[in-house]
């Protein structure tokens, strides 16, 4: 199981931003804030090179009259940047979903060391049979 989660996250708040190497047994080193998850990273170059495609398909639009020209334009520039916007939309949204799951599991694993400090033997009610079972009464 992967221990890895987000900083920032409302459940978790001590762990590293990213998944981190410096990460061991005794706890993190290194704080990883600041850091980037290549899906962030991806995710913001794709949506700069939307903007950018969009405002290029834009001005040279803007520039010709002829219907043809400005179809082609909006083809390539329009929907290509906007294809390159919602990619980076999505690779946002593939690491919130990635940092709620190393969350999750992260409260799993908390958990399920609580649940083994606190089982122990389960002493019986005082005068009690001693076999713990019960009929069920009608």
């Amino acid at each position: 199981m992967n221990t890895k989660a987000v900083v920032g996250h409302p459940y978790v708040e001590h762990l590293p931003a990213v998944e981190d190497e410096s990460v061991d047994a005794t706890g993190p080193t290194n704080t990883g804030q600041g850091r980037l998850d290549w899906r962030q990273a991806f995710g913001a170059v794709s949506v700069l090179a939307g903007l950018i495609t969009l405002f290029a398909g834009w001005f040279g639009m803007s520039g010709t009259t002829q219907l043809s020209a400005q179809l082609a334009y909006m083809f390539s520039g329009g929907f290509g940047g906007a294809a390159l916007i919602a990619l980076g939309a999505t690779m946002f949204v593939a690491f919130e979903h990635h940092a709620d799951r190393m969350a999750i599991q992260a409260l799993d694993r908390k958990l399920t060391e609580l649940q083994a400090r606190t089982e122990g033997p389960v002493p019986h009610p005082a005068g009690g049979t001693g076999s713990g079972h019960h009929a069920p009464s009608d």
